[in-house]
Formats: C-alpha cells, sequence, structure tokens
C-alpha cells in the first residue's frame, strides 16, 4: 500500500459497473480511497464500502438532485485527514498506466516542495475490433495529485 496517496472518486449510478474496475486498479495501485457514490444500487455501495482500501464514503439517493463535481469535496476531506501526503483525483473510469504503482511510491516524501503534480492523460475508447485515441487528448496534462 502507498500510504502517501489517498484518491478520491465519485461514481454516479449510471457509471456505477466501472466499479469492479476500479476497485481491482485500487489494489494494483496500492491507493487507499473515498468515494462518493451518487443514486448507486445498493449492491454496488455495500462492495465499495467493504473494501479494505475504503476511508469511507458519502451519498446521494436523490434522484431530483444532479450529480456536482463539489460532491467530492467531503471525500477530498477524508483524504486530507489521514495524513497521506497526496490526494489523488481519481475518476471511477480511468485505469493508470502499466509502471504507475513504482512510479507513485516515488512521491513518498520525496519532492516536499511541491504541491501538485499532472499527469499525460490519453482518452481511449475501446471497440472490439480496435482501440482509437481521441488525438486532442494526447499531449493534454491534468492536475492529478
Amino acid at each position: 500500500m502507498i500510504d502517501s496517496i489517498c484518491a478520491y472518486t465519485s461514481a454516479c449510478g449510471e457509471d456505477s459497473f466501472w466499479v469492479p474496475q476500479y476497485l481491482a486498479e485500487a489494489e494494483r495501485i496500492g491507493a487507499r480511497f473515498a468515494m462518493h457514490l451518487d443514486r448507486c444500487p445498493e449492491d454496488v455501495k455495500r462492495l465499495v464500502r467493504g473494501h479494505p482500501l475504503c476511508l469511507g464514503t458519502t451519498e446521494n439517493n436523490d434522484p431530483q438532485r444532479d450529480f456536482s463535481e463539489k460532491d467530492r469535496e467531503t471525500v477530498f476531506r477524508m483524504c486530507e485527514h489521514t495524513g497521506a501526503g497526496w490526494a489523488l483525483n481519481w475518476d471511477i473510469d480511468e485505469t493508470w498506466e502499466t509502471k504507475a504503482p513504482e512510479k507513485l511510491k516515488h512521491l513518498t516524501g520525496t519532492h516536499p516542495h511541491y504541491d501538485l503534480i499532472r499527469a499525460v492523460y490519453l482518452q481511449l475508447w475501446g471497440h472490439p475490433k480496435f482501440i482509437r485515441s481521441d488525438r486532442d487528448w494526447l499531449t493534454r496534462h491534468r492536475d492529478k495529485l
């Protein structure tokens, strides 16, 4: 487990099918996480809350209330109180590169003068016969930590 990183994520009911992939990726990366569950089914809530890397969850069950990016604030605060040096803004459908666990381990106290880390973000769209990348995203950097 990478104690220096805590991920914060949100999942809406429509995207909750990504949760098993997310949990497998959290295990591979070794990052603790907090998650906002927006109109998610009960079985998804149980799956997330029962995961050993889950620090806690918040939720919205009101079908009339739309998700807001502000909903991530509370789960961000959960990360803040863990003592982790880095909060990782991680979307439910993101997968990290093969060497991400090794690269992320280097963040443990090695660069205390950094307060923001950007990652190259590549958008891939799956298809049974090929994978297409969105060219607009090839050089895109996103604030992730």
